[in-house]
């Protein structure tokens, strides 16, 4: 059913992966230069254009990481099939925490400054979070359904 807790979970996880399209990242910062890090991309305030890495990959990682929850909420009457793509998007978000911290030690090492991380960057540290106590939830609503059929 929806209004099981693993909705509420994966519906948060819904919201945090829309955040992440508005949230900045990284600000990067020195005399001459101001750059904000956005999942979206990049933006040089001051400074002379650097070579930047492009961030298509964190946009379709972020879709996944949104489009998979919604998905997975409207899956309730197959369990073992909502458990495998709550896995699966563990792994995607695990991926995409790697991806998105790697991205901005490159982006550090080509301005040559140091990062302050903001908020986009610990949201998917959230989200894996929830993610892992929704995988929890629907495991243990598919051992109370075994357990119930054992019992006729």
């Amino acid at each position: 059913m929806i209004q099981r807790i693993q909705s509420l979970f994966l519906f948060i996880v819904f919201i945090a992966g829309i955040c992440l399209f508005f949230l900045p990242v990284a600000f990067y910062s020195s005399d001459m230069l101001f750059c904000k890090f956005n999942i979206t991309g990049i933006t040089q305030i001051n400074g002379q254009p650097q070579n930047l890495p492009n961030t298509i990959p964190l946009i379709i990682f972020t879709i996944i990481m949104t489009v998979f929850p919604f998905i997975i909420i409207f899956l309730y009457k197959n369990r073992p099939l909502q458990m495998k793509l709550c896995r699966l998007c563990i792994i995607i978000n695990v991926l995409f925490i790697a991806i998105i911290f790697w991205y901005a030690d490159i982006i550090e090492k080509n301005l040559c400054v140091d990062s302050i991380y903001k908020t986009g960057a610990f949201l998917p540290l959230l989200t894996l979070i929830f993610l892992f106590l929704a995988n929890m939830s629907i495991r243990k609503d598919e051992k109370i359904i075994k357990s119930a059929d054992r019992l006729r």
